[in-house]
């Protein structure tokens, strides 16, 4: 038997779909934020190294000068790539679990009451099946007080049509004997 109503699990499957694209667009934004910020790196990246590497008055006089420019901007660099790298890792894994708690608060009661639903349906099942028990037993029982009733009746009416028949036959024997009795006295 199925104690779920039909609607009640569509709602929760259309529910349920809901919350995995909201968290599904939830990842891609993050994605699409890191996307972005690489891109932005690697355009930085290029767009700093092409004014270093054209031979320029500044940089034809001192070969090394610009290696060792561009060697004391890597740490600062990538120091700041990994903040926003960490920002919008973490950004996107607390936007993530405030709507996996928004999704759980509202869909946590939604699935109480298809539970409870389930409870009363199955308790409703019970009982009917409680009440075509008890109704199936008195019938059962009332029709063997019935057949047992009309057995008892059948049985006292050949009871009583023995007792009668052996009655009459004893009565007809006692005057038969009492006949003979007399006969054989008169003729004595």
């Amino acid at each position: 038997m199925f104690f779920f109503p039909q609607q009640q699990i569509a709602s929760f499957q259309k529910a349920s779909f809901q919350a995995l694209m909201s968290l599904t667009n939830k990842y891609m934004d993050g994605f699409q934020k890191l996307t972005e910020l690489n891109v932005q790196t690697i355009r930085t990246l290029v767009s700093e190294n092409e004014g270093v590497s054209n031979p320029t008055p500044e940089n034809a006089s001192d070969p090394g000068a610009w290696q060792s420019k561009f060697l004391t901007q890597v740490p600062e660099k990538a120091a700041s790539y990994r903040r926003h790298f960490f920002a919008i890792v973490s950004g996107t894994g607390e936007e993530v679990a405030r709507e996996a708690q928004s999704q759980f608060a509202s869909y946590g009661g939604h699935m109480n009451e298809i539970f409870k639903t389930a409870a009363d349906s199955a308790s409703e099942v019970q009982e009917k099946a409680a009440v075509s028990l008890e109704t199936n037993f008195k019938q059962a029982t009332e029709a063997s007080v019935e057949a047992t009733a009309g057995a008892a009746d059948a049985v006292a009416k050949n009871t009583q049509a023995i007792v009668s028949a052996t009655t009459d036959a004893i009565n007809t024997g006692a005057d038969s004997a009492t006949k003979s009795a007399d006969k054989a006295n008169q003729k004595r």
